[in-house]
């Protein structure tokens, strides 16, 4: 009987549990293209009060692109005067390129770890007036730098092979031509010019000069920064930056006969690269906008 009555317990319960009605899950709602234009009217506005600049292409001395943190790029043609915002179609530039043709080719990738990674590329022959997008399949193929400089034939290089591949053709879904394979460099990456280099300490980063012969000379300590990420070289300057000690500033100096020349402390360094541009100019670009030095002078082209 007590097992009879335990096997009648066992089928009540399983009973009941499938007489359990559970909420229906309406599917989520598609938006329509009204309500997609507003969403993306609302992130345009954002985007104008963002003023981060990721990084910038200096195609000649009154031509300059600079990629925005959020949606499109400023794009100048008088050497920073005035700037006008385009390409609010795409959500992120990550890297910009032209080729030898004149055409503009744009990158947005992201190489996920939890998501799916995707790749598009964006292509103007009208000065990014009006885009063609071309979407990848990463786990095929993965575009995930501009290899070529600006006004070069465009190639790239893939995120996974490290493979370089040529554009032979106008179609960039199937026109590709393999040119090489880099070699995986596995060791730290220094942060050097010619024969210097940066060394990090237990208190301040240090310059320091190869004088051959196994010989290392240290020439400057920076005092006022916190790290320095990046050293550039022009003739008989060198150029370096990092975030500065004490806050979210970012330090620069100019380095010339291996003493510092100059030093300058900028407001709100935080998301910030230092380049040399095809024409040699230092380029600075971060959350407080976009600056070049010239002429012996460090000028904010854009804020």
């Amino acid at each position: 009987m007590k097992a009879n009555h335990l096997l009648f317990l066992f089928l009540s319960i399983v009973s009941c549990k499938r007489n359990i009605s559970l909420p229906k899950q309406e599917p989520e709602p598609k938006l329509n293209r009204d309500s997609l234009k507003i969403l993306w009217d609302i992130q345009l506005a954002e985007a104008k009060e963002d003023r981060t600049i990721y990084s910038a292409v200096e195609l000649s001395k009154d031509t300059i692109i600079l990629l925005r943190r959020s949606i499109g790029l400023e794009y100048s043609t008088n050497g920073g005067k005035t700037w006008k915002w385009i390409a609010k179609n795409i959500f992120r530039i990550d890297e910009l390129t032209i080729d030898d043709k004149g055409i503009w080719w744009a990158l947005e990738r992201w190489k996920g770890i939890h998501e799916a990674s995707y790749c598009r590329m964006y292509k103007s022959a009208n000065e990014g007036k009006t885009w063609t997008e071309y979407t990848f399949n990463t786990s095929v193929f993965f575009p995930y730098h501009f290899y070529s400089k600006p006004h070069q034939t465009l190639a790239i290089s893939t995120q996974f092979e490290n493979t370089v591949y040529q554009l032979s053709g106008t179609n960039p879904r199937r026109n590709w031509q393999f040119i090489k394979i880099q070699p995986n460099d596995n060791q730290t990456n220094t942060v050097s010019a010619g024969k210097y280099s940066i060394h990090d300490s237990e208190y301040d980063d240090a310059l320091c000069v190869d004088r051959g012969k196994y010989s290392i000379d240290t020439l400057i300590r920076f005092t006022k920064a916190y790290r320095i990420y990046y050293i550039e070289q022009k003739k008989d300057h060198l150029f370096v930056a990092g975030p500065a000690k004490g806050g979210m500033d970012l330090y620069f100096a100019v380095i010339s006969n291996e003493k510092i020349k100059k030093e300058i402390i900028l407001p709100e360094g935080v998301d910030f690269e230092m380049q040399k541009s095809q024409l040699g100019n230092i380029i600075l670009t971060g959350s407080s906008g976009a600056y070049v030095y010239k002429n012996n002078e460090l000028k904010q082209i854009y804020k």
